[in-house]
This record gives structure tokens, sequence and C-alpha cells, in this order.
């Protein structure tokens, strides 16, 4: 559960919500990087779940006690979870939020929880970024019932795809990107895509090993 309201109308900051398949209710964010986790984790599968500011934490800064929020909590499929802060690069080498950062990895640390930094370098990443953008603009509808779904995996398991275009070919453009933005049929997200990309039928989409 969120422990504080992540979407609010003041100060002039991006705000906004991610539709979530993962998540009973849209995720909120409060910049545009943090829209672009959200999508990543969206995107992942090895990713079960994820909440937004889920709790708040003492922590000692320079002597001085103070309460930290993270900006996400992670839920893995193998049972496991971790918690993100999601900064740009260029804050995280001042002083101020450095010492920060120090106390907030001594915290979970000291409580033997798993704490990863994610900065705006990583998110930015070519052609990772691109590309979860692109198969969450084709997922912003849903549209798929269970059993249009198990008609089109039917045709798929028949046919064997190995590329964007041996799929495109089978049930067609705008079904075969509903199915990558769904997750149902995984692409490599490190790699660019086009017609010739190969295809992964199931386990959703790769990235590069992160969460270690």
């Amino acid at each position: 559960m969120t422990v504080r309201k992540v979407v609010t109308r003041s100060g002039g900051h991006s705000r906004g919500l991610t539709p979530s398949i993962k998540n009973p209710i849209a995720s909120g964010w409060e910049s545009q990087w943090e829209k672009a986790f959200s999508q990543f984790l969206e995107l992942c599968p090895l990713v079960h779940q994820f909440t937004v500011q889920p709790v708040r934490e003492p922590i000692v800064v320079n002597g001085v006690s103070t309460v930290y929020v993270p900006d996400v909590q992670v839920k893995f499929i193998d049972g496991s979870c971790a918690f993100f802060e999601v900064k740009p690069a260029v804050k995280c080498r001042t002083a101020r939020i450095a010492a920060r950062l120090v106390a907030i990895r001594l915290r979970f640390q000291e409580t033997n929880r798993r704490f990863y930094l994610i900065t705006d370098e990583w998110l930015s990443q070519e052609p990772r970024r691109t590309n979860v953008t692109l198969l969450m603009y084709h997922r912003r509808d849903f549209l798929l019932d269970a059993q249009e779904r198990l008609r089109l995996s039917k045709i798929v398991a028949a046919h064997q795809p190995q590329t964007v275009a041996d799929l495109v070919g089978l049930v067609g453009r705008d079904k075969a990107w509903l199915l990558f933005g769904l997750s149902i049929i995984g692409v490599d997200l490190e790699q660019p895509l086009n017609d010739h990309s190969a295809i992964f039928p199931t386990g959703g989409h790769r990235h590069a090993k992160f969460f270690a």
C-alpha cells in the first residue's frame, strides 16, 4: 500500500499514472524517470507486482534523524522483493544527496533488505528506452479477451514464428504488436526492434541481467 499520495496538483513537476497489468491500480509517478521505470517494471518478466511510495523508513543523515520513503518496492516472481530510488545521476553526486544515499543503503543493509539506485543514465540507455516506450504504446488499450488470446496462442503454437515479421504475417501487425505490448510474446529489450528481430513465444521479454 502506498504510504503517501503520489500524484498531486501542486508544483511544476511532471506527474501522472501508468496503466498497470501487474498492479490492482494504475501506478503513480512524479517525474519522467519514475514513469520510465514503472514502464520497464510493467514489461520485466521477473517482476510480479510493484508499489510506489511503499513504506516510511527512519534514517540518520549526518547525525540527524529523518524519514525516507523509497520510490518503489518490487515483488519478484520468485517471492523476493527489493526497494528502489529513482533519481538523476547528477543529483546523486551532490554532497547532500550522497550523504542521504549512504544512510539509506545502511538502513537497508542493517535490515537485510535489497536496495537499488536507478538513475536517468540507466533508464535512458538505448535501444531499451525506445523499445519500452514503443511496447507500452501498443499495450495502451489492453484489447485482448480470453477467447482471442487462446486463438492467437494456438496459431503461434502451430506455426512457431521466429521473428517479428513471421508473427505479423500470421496474425497481422496490430495483433502482433499488441501481443508484444502485453508481454505475451517477448522480444529482446536490449536490441533494436525491426521486422528481423527474434521473438520469444514464452517467458516474456528479455533484458540484461539487472536485479542481481
